[in-house]
């Protein structure tokens, strides 16, 4: 199974002669976990800020208190595990919106997108394109699920988080 701590993370920058490098070799340090919902965790791996992003600074751009979206206009990029849902743990008390457009690609694993009007199943291999609209995750089966995103900040929409 992947272990998003270790996920390997190599960044790259310009040298003051303009040639390439690389800045960062080695996983993110940037695992985030929420007591509230002990099935959800991530690492950040990469953040913007702006678009067009700034690639002057050589910061690590994920540092930083946990961001639930990215600010308007930025993006974030991390890779997300849901653990099996625990004995009596109800899932659909972490609905939650984000004023951003994410795309989520299973990388192992499965998980049940929650949504207002139903459930959506996802297998490794399958897409997501979550468009600022409530939902939640569950995994009702007995292997984590792992998932590669990319939340790009959109127009305030969300009334909760």
């Amino acid at each position: 199974m992947l272990d998003i701590a270790t996920v390997r993370r190599v960044v790259t920058a310009r040298t003051a002669d303009g040639r390439s490098t690389t800045l960062l070799d080695g996983p993110s340090p940037h695992l985030r976990e929420l007591p509230d919902f002990p099935t959800f965790r991530w690492t950040d791996l990469w953040a913007a800020r702006s678009a067009p992003a700034d690639v002057a600074d050589d910061a690590d751009a994920a540092a930083g208190p946990p961001l639930p979206a990215p600010p308007p206009p930025g993006n974030l990029f991390r890779v997300v595990e849901i653990a099996p849902d625990p004995p009596g743990w109800d899932p659909r008390e972490g609905f939650h919106a984000t004023d951003s457009m994410d795309y989520v690609y299973v990388l192992s694993g499965e998980v049940r997108v929650l949504l207002d009007d139903g459930d959506v199943h996802l297998r490794k291999g399958d897409v997501l394109v979550q468009r600022a609209t409530r939902h939640a995750w569950s995994n009702p089966g007995p292997e984590p699920c792992v998932l590669l995103s990319v939340m790009v900040a959109t127009q305030p929409v969300c009334t909760e988080y």
